[in-house]
Parts: C-alpha cells; sequence; structure tokens
C-alpha cells in the first residue's frame, strides 16, 4: 500500500467519523429541544417555532395521537402536523410568539384543513389568541389550544392521566 492509498484511507476514515459524530450531535439536540420533562409550558419560552413544532409534535404523540409528522417548513400549506386520534385526521398550525395570536394563524389552519383533507384544524399556541381570532376559529370550526390548553395536556402527560 502506498503513502497515498494509506492518506485517502485515513481522510475516508476520519470524514466519515466527522458525519457519524455531526449526526450523534443533531440526534441528541434534538431529543433535548424535543423533551417533555417539564408541568409548564414556559420551558417552550427559549425555542423557536421549528423546535416549538417538534415540541408540540412530542406532547401529540404522548397524549395519544398516531401518525404524528411535522410538515415540511416550506411547503407545509399552512399545516406544521398532521396526526390522528379517535380515527379522524388532524391538522395544527403551531406558533410560538411573545403575543396574542391573531387571525392570520386561523386562516392557514383553514387552508391546510382544505389541502390535507383534515377532519379537525387546530392553532396551537404557547400564548392566547385575539379576540378576532376566537371569532374567526369559531365561524370556521377550528379548535385554538392556548396555553392553558398546553398546560392542562402536558400535566396529563406527565401525571400519566392520559
Amino acid at each position: 500500500m502506498t503513502t497515498f492509498d494509506l492518506i485517502f484511507k485515513y481522510t475516508l476514515i476520519f470524514s466519515l467519523a466527522a458525519l457519524v459524530v455531526g449526526f450523534i450531535v443533531y440526534i441528541i439536540k434534538h431529543q433535548i429541544t424535543t423533551k417533555i420533562d417539564c408541568t409548564t409550558v414556559q420551558v417552550t419560552d427559549d425555542m423557536d417555532g421549528h423546535d416549538f413544532e417538534y415540541w408540540c409534535a412530542d406532547l401529540l404523540k404522548r397524549s395519544g395521537f398516531s401518525d404524528v409528522v411535522v410538515t415540511s417548513a416550506s411547503k407545509d400549506q399552512g399545516g406544521d402536523i398532521l396526526a390522528t386520534y379517535n380515527d379522524l385526521l388532524y391538522v395544527f398550525q403551531c406558533k410560538r410568539v411573545s403575543k396574542k395570536v391573531g387571525n392570520h394563524a386561523v386562516q392557514e389552519v383553514v387552508s391546510a384543513r382544505i389541502y390535507y383533507e383534515a377532519d379537525v384544524a387546530v392553532v396551537i399556541t404557547n400564548n392566547t389568541f385575539t379576540p378576532s381570532a376566537i371569532e374567526l376559529a369559531e365561524s370556521a370550526d377550528v379548535d385554538l389550544w392556548d396555553e392553558a390548553t398546553l398546560e392542562n395536556l402536558l400535566y396529563k402527560v406527565v401525571n400519566h392521566v392520559v
């Protein structure tokens, strides 16, 4: 084996090792950001929107939803999560925000319900909703899950009530 062959071989080995380490770091980070280990939604305060979607997906799985899928961010058509519960297809629009959620989130999930042919449309937030969003959601048959709803669901998951 020539010196060139040895250098090539070890370069390939180190490149693969770096790739594996990078993948492991990604998996560990993903597990940390989606871990349900607290009984308050305030744990989401330091998350970005993407991490909040995965946190919500994990909460849904632990709450008895099945076939939980976080959609592609660039092509979600207004739906961040798809999930099944009691043979009904749910589409969720997730909003991790510092102010009340307005009409736009309701409009997005209505579009997603049509696009994905879902039975139930839900907007989830770590905050609350504007009166206008509540009014629109009622007329469009959209469920609104605010911070209090998430706290209740989280309590049930942590205390094994579901």
